[in-house]
C-alpha cells in the first residue's frame, strides 16, 4: 500500500499522478474530473460557477485508504471469539462514568 499523500515529497506525489493519469486523452481526463465527489456533489445541487469544496474528494480516498487497511488487519487477525457478559461491563462501566464526562465536557466547551 502507498505511503498517504502527506508522507510524500511533491516530485513523488507528481510522479504517482502521472503515472496513474499519464496516459490519458484530455477528454478522458475531463470525464474523470466530472466523476469526483465535489463534481457530482455540484451537478446534483444543478449549480453552476459554484466553489467546489475539495476536502470532499480527500476524505473519499482517506476513507477508502482506511477500509483497506481495516480489511487486511482483519484478515490477518482472523475471527474474533466473543466474551460473554462483556456488554453488560462496559455498559455498567459508561455508566458509572457518565457524571464525569459531562464535566468534562462542559469545561472542555468551555461552560464551566
Amino acid at each position: 500500500m502507498s505511503k498517504p499523500p502527506w508522507d510524500l515529497g511533491p516530485s513523488t506525489v507528481l510522479g504517482e499522478v502521472v503515472a496513474e493519469h499519464g496516459g490519458r486523452s484530455a477528454a478522458q481526463l475531463r470525464d474523470l474530473t466530472y466523476e469526483t465527489a465535489p463534481m457530482v456533489q455540484a451537478q446534483t445541487d444543478g449549480e453552476r460557477g459554484v466553489l467546489l469544496d475539495l476536502n470532499r474528494a480527500r476524505r473519499r480516498k482517506q476513507y477508502a485508504a482506511l477500509k483497506e487497511r481495516y480489511r487486511a488487519r482483519a484478515a490477518e487477525r482472523g475471527p474474533v471469539e466473543s466474551d460473554p457478559g462483556v456488554g453488560e461491563d462496559l455498559l455498567a462501566e459508561t455508566a458509572e462514568l457518565a457524571e464525569v464526562r459531562r464535566r468534562a465536557n462542559k469545561k472542555a466547551l468551555g461552560e464551566e
